[in-house]
């Protein structure tokens, strides 16, 4: 079975119109969707069940967007460096059973398909290079589809990234 996936390729878009655009296509859509954002606007991108308070610093609320995504997953703040790719897809198109841990490793396996970098693993529910966590993942599932963001860090500033979040971890 040939697997047909559409690609839409964004840039410079804000994340709250992204996520109102990868909602629909999820409800209203049947099609597989592989959406890839370049250069996204600043902003703070918190999971549906996350505190404010808990994940955001306080000087940070007034200083950025702060966008909450309909998906579950962590606080992840992004900027140009960040590359977003979110799959929508049919429950049934790929063969697998509807788990967020198969999803995970479906999409951990097109990524080390196309980066080839033998460092390239799985630590937890995020992507890593050795130990270096590059990308954190979110997931959002209904009835006959779901949905599985990526936040990719491409390059990034600590200094900016500890600035905004209470709870970064990057390690060397």
């Amino acid at each position: 079975m040939t697997l047909s996936i559409n690609l839409l390729s964004l840039k410079k878009w804000p994340i709250s119109k992204q996520l109102e655009l990868e909602e629909y296509l999820l409800k209203n859509n049947a099609n597989n969707w592989c959406i890839l954002s370049l250069y996204p606007q600043e902003a703070i991108v918190m999971g549906i069940s996350n505190q404010l308070e808990q994940y955001v610093e306080p000087h940070s609320i007034h200083l950025q967007p702060i966008v909450r995504r309909f998906s579950g997953g962590g606080t992840v703040y992004i900027d140009h460096n960040t590359i977003l790719t979110t799959f929508i897809m049919q429950s049934h198109a790929n063969n697998l059973p509807r788990t967020p841990k198969t999803v995970l490793k479906w999409v951990f396996s097109l990524y080390q398909q196309i980066l080839k970098l033998s460092l390239f693993n799985l630590q937890d529910q995020d992507f890593a290079i050795n130990t270096l966590k590059i990308g954190g993942n979110a997931q959002y599932f209904v009835k006959k589809r779901w949905l599985h963001h990526t936040s990719l860090l491409w390059d990034f500033d600590s200094k900016k990234i500890n600035r905004h979040n209470k709870h970064v971890e990057l390690r060397k």
